[in-house]
């Protein structure tokens, strides 16, 4: 028995008005082996029903669920009814590319009753849905443009991911990784900033692998920051692994094309750093009597941090690191130097701004992609 393949055109997917989907058959689909779904295949005999098959299980639902919220669906039941469109039996399902579990969770969603989903904001996480069908919800209702429920997810995933005990603080790199694509992916400006952002924090803090996953991501969505981030991460690693009992990243999983960057970015650091020592970041406070002499004193103490034991432990390359230190180092100094406070804020002000401004610049020491 051959099910038929039915295929979504990406650009049919950013349409104003989704476009008639392209369903063609695949002659090599056998669904001998597939299985009823135990929870959305319904097995009456009325008219109006359609059966997919996704993966190796069965799903058999009603249209009208399937073409609310004018989705892509509903352009292919408007389809004239020839091979390829819709069947009600198992022996021509509509074949997707989706997996079970997600196309599992896309119904649930669509056949929840209005309590299931109005989430009042003083519920507590626990009676949300699980992240994982919460994305797969927000993906596949994105996919065929289901906009209240793609809508009503991410406002969701939202709630979870601002919450400090939630995925984006506790996640693994592969969960982090996941919510920044379905972010970038639907365009929630909102939560792929707030998820990058985090991500960024943990993986400078050590807090999260500079996966392969992550750096995926960032390639695929354009994410100058994360991507600078985990490269740079990736950089120390493979710096500290002779060292390390368990190394982030081996060495010898690397081609030569990926040595030679990360060499050069090294290299790069390293020059930058080399500025970044012998100028002190600028800063001014227009209402100082005495800044000149504020400034030459912290230009003397900028030089002096540089060569404290704590800058040279750290590697030469990790310019964060080295900036992170000399504001703890300067901002110790600053207070017991009985200058004026609101000057020396100003100045411990610059470091700050000049670790963002590396921070956000990581990605221009590593080759593209």
């Amino acid at each position: 028995m051959l099910g038929r393949q039915f295929s979504v055109h990406a650009s049919s997917l950013c349409a104003q008005t989704p476009s008639v989907p392209k369903v063609t058959v695949d002659a090599h689909l056998n669904i001998d082996c597939a299985r009823k779904d135990e929870e959305y295949y319904f097995d009456e005999s009325k008219a109006g029903f359609c059966t997919f098959l996704v993966e190796d299980a069965l799903f058999r639902v009603h249209r009208f669920v399937l073409a609310r919220d004018s989705s892509t669906f509903e352009d292919m039941f408007s389809l004239p009814k020839t091979p390829g469109t819709c069947s009600s039996d198992d022996e021509g399902p509509v074949s997707l590319s989706d997996t079970a579990e997600q196309f599992r969770d896309l119904l649930w969603a669509l056949y929840a009753l209005p309590s299931q989903l109005q989430i009042s904001q003083s519920s507590s996480f626990q009676s949300l849905p699980s992240l994982n069908r919460l994305l797969n919800i927000a993906e596949l209702a994105h996919k065929y443009n289901f906009t209240s429920f793609e809508d009503w997810a991410l406002a969701q995933i939202l709630a979870l991911a601002s919450s400090p005990s939630g995925p984006l603080c506790t996640g693994s790199s592969a969960t982090c990784a996941r919510i920044i694509h379905i972010a970038a992916l639907t365009g929630h400006a909102q939560l792929s900033t707030l998820a990058s952002d985090a991500i960024v924090r943990r993986l400078l803090a050590g807090e999260v692998d500079p996966s392969q996953t992550l750096l995926s991501v960032a390639n695929h969505h354009g994410l100058r920051k994360l991507r600078g981030a985990v490269l740079y991460t990736r950089l120390l690693s493979l710096e500290n692994s002779s060292l390390a009992e368990t190394p982030r990243i081996d060495r010898k999983l690397l081609g030569a094309s990926e040595r030679v960057g990360y060499l050069n970015a090294f290299q790069s650091l390293v020059r930058l750093w080399e500025r970044l020592r012998v100028s002190p970041p600028s800063f001014s406070f227009d209402e100082c009597d005495n800044h000149e002499h504020f400034v030459g004193w912290w230009r003397e103490m900028w030089l002096v941090a540089g060569r404290s034991e704590d800058i040279q432990r750290k590697s030469s390359a990790d310019v964060l690191g080295r900036l992170e230190c000399m504001g703890e180092h300067l901002r110790e100094r600053v207070l017991e130097s009985g200058l004026p406070l609101e000057c020396a804020l100003a100045a411990l002000e610059g470091v700050s701004s000049a670790f963002e401004s590396c921070m956000e610049n990581l990605d221009s020491h590593f080759c593209e992609p």
